[in-house]
């Protein structure tokens, strides 16, 4: 179960990835030219909101029952000093919990804007800290695509 879940891990980042371009490059066209808050916009975001989910719950099940994980709960003082286990436990978990929360805090604050160009001018900048956060905490150390690396 653990390499499955590593797998999809591993391959849903890039489903994230081109979801948060699609919602960025949605909201910042929006914005510049001033366009109409639309229906494709809201599933933009919804989309990246729903795939970014399903991501950090992988990643979550994967921090309870991964081998790497458990090694260092038992040997925490040892284990911190790895910088492998230092990286997901101090660096990518907070990291992508705080990007999923500017996710779901910019689509909730995009929708209660009255206006279009708010709304674009909230998802641009919302989402745009929220990649900058999942590309600083990505493993990209990782293979490009698992079990090819």
């Amino acid at each position: 179960m653990y390499q499955v879940l590593l797998f999809t891990h591993n391959l849903l980042r890039w489903a994230v990835l081109a979801a948060a371009l699609w919602a960025l490059i949605g909201a910042y066209r929006g914005w510049i030219v001033k366009a109409a808050w639309s229906q494709t916009d809201r599933r933009r975001v919804l989309i990246f909101s729903i795939l970014i989910d399903v991501q950090v719950l992988l990643g979550g099940l994967l921090f309870v029952i991964s081998p790497l994980m458990r090694g260092a709960y038992s040997h925490f003082s040892t284990a911190i000093s790895e910088p492998g286990i230092r990286f997901f436990f101090f660096e990518h978990a907070p990291l992508m919990l705080i990007a999923l929360a500017a996710v779901h805090i910019t689509s909730a604050r995009a929708a209660k804007a009255s206006l279009d160009t708010v709304k674009h001018r909230r998802a641009a900048v919302g989402l745009t800290l929220a990649l900058a956060l999942i590309a600083l905490a990505m493993p990209w150390f990782r293979p490009l695509v698992p079990g090819l690396g």
